[in-house]
Order: structure tokens, then C-alpha cells, then sequence
């Protein structure tokens, strides 16, 4: 059963690139039973909490998936902890909190899934939080801070090879840098 929850779960992110809400939480809540038959670990349980939450996320659920997120950022730092995990469960809840207008507790949960990422030295995760924190300050008008926050992120991106991540911190660049008044340099 253990390995039926692992292809459940890898399922599920293929739906969730496809953005099949509905497909994702299924096969989310099918990886969390096979688990369960299994007697997974806290850590699998939290895999399927995650991806859960993102299925709600997809959903437009936002409650239910912070809700999810919380779920799974306890169950990530429960000994042995999981960092990398407990990260990606708090960048998750970070999205979620943003497309409900909770810029504040967006840049909370940014902020610290960040500074995981930093202890553990996953520069992928710098750059992509950086690039949320820009993404939260150009929401709420703080072009000067969106800019250094887009170049970090870029620089970051550029070192782990993210194509999508180089595009949209330089995105995000030039719209600080255009609500600045410099429309020159934000070419």
C-alpha cells in the first residue's frame, strides 16, 4: 500500500499541472488511505495534507486549503522533522493567504518559509519565496522593496536554471521599477 499512496500522490501533481481541482484532492485523499493501510509515517501523511490543500487552493477553496497547509507543516515538524517539507507547506499557505487579499499573512508565511529554505540551503526556494515577497510588494505599492526582492529572486533564479522564475522575477522587476516613474530602465 505504501507505494500505491506514492503513485496516488504523484498522480495527483500531474492533475495539478493540469489544474483538475477536483482530480488532485481524489488522488490526494486516495495516497492519504493507502498511507493509512499502510501505517505510513507522519511525513506521508503530511505529503497528502499538502497536496490536499493545494487541490483546495486550485479549488479557490483558500480556507480549506490553509486549513490543509497547517495540517501539514505540523505533521513536517514532527520529529524527525522535515524542513524542505514544512517549507513547501508554508510557501503553500503563503499562495493561498495572497489570493485571498492577506498580504500581511502572505509575507508572514513567505518569509518564513525563506528562511527555511535558506537554513537548509535550498536556493531554489530563496528565489521562488523572494520572488512572492516581490510579488506582495508590488500588490501593495512597495515598488522600491518589490524591485530589490525581483532582483534577488532573478539572481537566485538564474544560479538554479528556472526558466519560469527568471521570466517572472523579471516581470516583476520591470513593474517596480516602471512605478518608480524610470520607464527607461524598466525596459
Amino acid at each position: 500500500f505504501l507505494n500505491a499512496g506514492w503513485r496516488s500522490y504523484h498522480a495527483a501533481w500531474i492533475y495539478q499541472r493540469r489544474k483538475h481541482s477536483e482530480r488532485v484532492i481524489t488522488f490526494a485523499e486516495d495516497a492519504a488511505r493507502y498511507w493509512k493501510r499502510a501505517n505510513a509515517g507522519k511525513h506521508e501523511q503530511a505529503y497528502a495534507a499538502r497536496l490536499k490543500g493545494v487541490g483546495y487552493r486550485l479549488a479557490g477553496e483558500y480556507r480549506a486549503a490553509i486549513d490543509q497547509g497547517m495540517i501539514a507543516v505540523g505533521l513536517f515538524q514532527a520529529k524527525p522533522p522535515n524542513k524542505f517539507g514544512a517549507e513547501l507547506a508554508l510557501g503553500d499557505i503563503g499562495k493561498a493567504k495572497s489570493l485571498m487579499g492577506d498580504f500581511s499573512g502572505a509575507e508572514s508565511d513567505f518569509k518564513r518559509a525563506r528562511t527555511m529554505a535558506s537554513e537548509i540551503g535550498d536556493k531554489e526556494g530563496v528565489a521562488t519565496y523572494s520572488a512572492d515577497l516581490a510579488a506582495i510588494a508590488l500588490e501593495t505599492g512597495k515598488w522600491v522593496l518589490a524591485e530589490e526582492l525581483s532582483k534577488k529572486a532573478l539572481s537566485l533564479s538564474h544560479v538554479v536554471g528556472r526558466r519560469e522564475l527568471i521570466a517572472l522575477s523579471n516581470m516583476r522587476l520591470s513593474k517596480a521599477i516602471l512605478h518608480q516613474g524610470k520607464p527607461r530602465e524598466a525596459l
